[in-house]
C-alpha cells in the first residue's frame, strides 16, 4: 500500500506513511515511547526503516522510469468500481491502481521479490492469479463503458535494489477464452452457495500423498 502511494500518489505519501523507530518492548521507556508514537501517528502506515527505504527505492525507480511516467501521465489512482451485472447478478467490486479513461489504459503495480525475468513473472502471475484479476477487471470496466477495450499493463518492480522494472501485457484471446469461463463458473458456484447456504470445502475422500 505504501509503495502504491509513493508511486501513484506521492503527494499523499508523507501524510499517510511514517517511518517507525525501533522499540525494545522489554523496556518500560520504549513501551511508553511506542504508545506515544502510535497515538501521534494514528491512521498512518508505520514502516520499519528497512521497509521504508525499500518503499522509497521502488517508488523512485518507478517515477524515474520514462515508460511508467508516460503510462500515468493522465488518469486516476485507486479508482473503485462496483457492479452487479457481470454474472449471476452478484455484486462485485474492483479497485484499479491506475486507470486512464481517455487512452483506455489500466496500470497495475506488482512488486516481485526476485529478478523480474519473464520466467519469474509468468510463475508469479499463475501462482497469484493475476491473469484472473486481469480478466475480471476487463469485465468490470466493461460495465462502465460498453465495448470497452482497455490495455491492462502490469508494472513489475523488483523489491531488491536497484529495483528493476518490467512491463507486461497478457494475451487477450487467452483471457477471453480460457480465463473468463473460469470466472463465470466461479461466480455461478458462489451464487449457488448463497442460494443454498451450503459452502462445499475439500473432498471427503481419503487421498494418498507420496512425499519422497
Amino acid at each position: 500500500t505504501a509503495t502504491h502511494l509513493a508511486a501513484f500518489q506521492p503527494r499523499l505519501f508523507d501524510a499517510s506513511v511514517v517511518m517507525s523507530p525501533k522499540f525494545d518492548m522489554r523496556k518500560t521507556v520504549d513501551k511508553e515511547a511506542y504508545a506515544e508514537f502510535k497515538e501521534k501517528n494514528a491512521g498512518k502506515i508505520a514502516l520499519q526503516p528497512d521497509e521504508y527505504e525499500k518503499c522509497i527505492g521502488m517508488a523512485d525507480a518507478l517515477r524515474s522510469n520514462s515508460q511508467f511516467l508516460s503510462l500515468i501521465e493522465q488518469g486516476e489512482a485507486e479508482y473503485s468500481v462496483t457492479a452487479e451485472t457481470i454474472n449471476e447478478g452478484i455484486k462485485v467490486k474492483g479497485r484499479f491502481d491506475w486507470i486512464d479513461f481517455k487512452n483506455r489504459i489500466i496500470v497495475d503495480l506488482k512488486t516481485i521479490g526476485e529478478l523480474a525475468s519473464f520466467y519469474a513473472i509468468k510463475k508469479t502471475i499463475l501462482k497469484r492469479g493475476y491473469h484472473i484479476q486481469n480478466a475480471f477487471y476487463d469485465q468490470l470496466v466493461a460495465t462502465l463503458i460498453n465495448d470497452a477495450d482497455f490495455r491492462f499493463i502490469f508494472a513489475f518492480c523488483e523489491s531488491a535494489d536497484p529495483h528493476g522494472i518490467r512491463f507486461v501485457e497478457l494475451n487477450k484471446a487467452t483471457l477471453r477464452f480460457e480465463v473468463c469461463p473460469l470466472i463465470v463458473k466461479t461466480l455461478a458456484d458462489y451464487k449457488r452457495c448463497i442460494d443454498t447456504g451450503v459452502y462445499p470445502s475439500y473432498s471427503n475422500e481419503i487421498n494418498y500423498i507420496d512425499i519422497d
